[in-house]
């Protein structure tokens, strides 16, 4: 079976990063909701009303676990793609610093100013 290219290497590289830290968010989030919920609750409180608590707290896990995995995205640097004129990295919506990329982004906003001067 031939080498994948190096773009699904990375994709798959960062999709377990981020499961990983999708993992550990949300482990960390409900150990410390646990913790806090046994120190706060009086001892008298029926099971039911744990219960409740301890499936609120699943949830606010599940959304600790999500902003880990996108704040690891983010540094990992998962919003990059190539410039489809020289190869390098480029992060985000940015334009490439490369002389074919700079003249495809001109000739992009004088196309741009024709038509919103058509439509006036």
């Amino acid at each position: 079976m031939p080498n994948p290219p190096p773009d699904t290497k990375n994709f798959v590289r960062e999709f377990y990063l981020m499961l990983a830290a999708f993992v550990v968010g949300f482990v960390a989030t409900l150990l410390t909701i646990q913790w806090l919920i046994l120190h706060v609750v009086e001892p008298d409180t029926r099971w039911w009303d744990i219960l409740h608590m301890d499936i609120g707290a699943i949830m606010i896990s599940v959304l600790g676990g999500l902003c880990l995995a996108a704040l690891t995205c983010l540094l990992s640097g998962g919003m990059t793609h190539p410039c489809p004129y020289c190869g390098r990295p480029v992060f985000g919506t940015r334009y490439c610093s490369c002389a074919e990329a700079q003249a495809w982004k001109r000739s992009c906003e004088i196309e741009m100013e024709r038509q919103k001067n058509n439509q006036v």
